[in-house]
């Protein structure tokens, strides 16, 4: 609605959904605008040369999402490239410990994804630096101990909490406008 109504107000908005946007909301943008596309295609038009403006608004929040999202990777693994600089094990401990305490509990899955990404990435790889395998599998325990499934869980709540309440309140809106549209048409 935002996109249709004033562009300029669309990254704000973006920002305010940003616990909502995830993987599953990329998919359903992207299973919108090849839903669109057909539609377009099907009218013997060409979507690439003459979009409709809702695939276009549909491209313009895709790439806002991805935008948003990638710079909440970027700051993970900036985060994770300090403590992996730390120069003892002492030291990585508590600056992953004061970096997870702060996370706010919107990007605390982003966090572990990204750090388990890059464990997985640097320990499966041939060629690394033996010093720089030996922290990341360091990091890869401290991972496990300190944001286990159950932390992940109690430090996302206040997200997901919020998340579900807007599902639930944009869920209440369609019911009631889908009760309205019933009324009228009876």
């Amino acid at each position: 609605e935002t996109a249709i109504d004033d562009m300029a107000k669309l990254p704000d908005k973006v920002r305010s959904m940003k616990p909502l946007l995830n993987a599953d909301f990329l998919a359903y943008l992207d299973y919108a605008m090849n839903k669109e596309r057909q539609s377009i295609a099907s009218g013997g038009l060409d979507p690439d040369f003459e979009p409709s403006r809702w695939l276009q608004v549909l491209a313009v929040i895709h790439q806002g999402v991805l935008a948003e999202l990638e710079k909440d990777v970027y700051l993970d693994v900036q985060a994770i490239h300090y403590v992996l600089r730390m120069k003892t094990p002492q030291q990585r401990r508590q600056l992953l410990e004061s970096t997870i305490e702060t996370l706010p509990s919107m990007d605390v899955r982003g966090f572990k994804k990204a750090a388990m990404n890059i464990i997985a990435h640097v320990t499966n790889r041939k060629g690394i630096d033996e010093s720089l395998r030996e922290k990341v599998v360091e990091l890869e325990s401290l991972m496990d101990e300190m944001l286990d499934e159950e932390r992940v869980r109690v430090l996302s709540k206040e997200a997901d909490d919020w998340a579900a309440e807007r599902v639930a309140d944009r869920q209440a809106i369609l019911n009631a406008k889908h009760r309205e549209k019933m009324g009228v048409e009876s």
